[in-house]
């Protein structure tokens, strides 16, 4: 009897290390895959840009390829991916995933992003530290587009409202540009989608043959400007034009697109849930 009752917790034992083993892997060693992952697509992404130059074509991005550069000053100066085309398992094990059919950068409609929070480098761990009128810069092809978060909430993986082309009405054309960066939600568990929302406010073209256009920098690249004395200072979200508040939890009391109305017939959208019908946290 001792010696059955040894094997079994011996066994145990075994079982308990190689779980936390694969746990451990999980959570850090897919990392390296995507890190691998993430330089091919950097490379790609220089290419295209010298290819616009000697063509003056941007072209199509297939499946699996570089789209664009994702960067969230909130999440720090080192905080940059590239964004893969397309939330299949594979195409979200390379990075954060943009949802074919949803809208490209800059374009009017809403430009989807998917991406794990727990595990393969963990892009969108933080997204839950993000608040209204933070920046978010998509280093695209042709242009850097800069947005400003104007919500953020979560939600069930069967609304897909919050995917369409115009969240807020889904039965209505767009008529802004907006972007969704969408991830499971709690930590650890696909139970919900973290999802933050944001509008276009700015773009700076990139195209040699459009250097004859003024460009200013960057709002998200300004140096902030000192208070001046004849006025107070800005609050958090001062100059984005976008109206609303926090809810005690510091959710955004709007709508999955800031609570703005736009006119129009309906359009189409993704077929696929907040998270593309995809587990982003495994």
């Amino acid at each position: 009897m001792r010696a059955a009752l040894r094997a079994l917790g011996e066994t145990g034992i075994t079982l308990g290390a190689v779980l936390l083993l694969f746990c451990a892997y999980l959570v850090w060693g897919t990392g390296s895959y995507t890190g691998e992952q993430q330089t091919l697509l950097r490379r790609q992404l220089v290419e295209a840009r010298k290819n616009i130059v000697r063509t003056g074509r941007l072209g199509e991005v297939e499946v699996g390829g570089a789209l664009a550069m994702l960067r969230i000053p909130r999440l720090g100066d080192l905080y940059r991916y590239a964004v893969v085309e397309g939330v299949g398992w594979e195409q979200l094990r390379m990075g954060p995933g943009h949802y074919p059919g949803s809208a490209l950068p800059g374009k009017v409609g809403n430009f989807v992003i998917s991406g794990h929070r727990t595990t393969y480098a963990a892009p969108f761990n933080r997204l839950d530290e993000l608040r209204r009128g933070d920046y978010i810069v998509v280093d695209a092809r042709d242009a850097r587009y800069t947005y400003r978060v104007t919500g953020k909430r979560v939600v069930d993986p069967t609304d897909i409202d919050v995917i369409a082309p115009n969240p807020a009405h889904p039965d209505r054309r767009p008529t802004r540009a907006l972007i969704t960066l969408s991830t499971c939600h709690p930590e650890y568990s696909a139970a919900q989608r973290l999802v933050v929302t944001g509008e276009l406010e700015g773009r700076r073209d990139h195209r040699p043959w459009r250097a004859g256009r003024k460009q200013e920098p960057s709002r998200a690249d300004r140096k902030p400007e000192p208070p001046r004395a004849d006025r107070p200072p800005d609050g958090p979200a001062a100059g984005t034009g976008v109206k609303g508040d926090h809810a005690a939890d510091g959710h955004s009391t709007d709508g999955p697109a800031g609570g703005h109305s736009t006119d129009g017939p309906a359009d189409g959208r993704p077929a696929h849930g907040p998270a593309g019908g995809h587990d982003t946290s495994g």
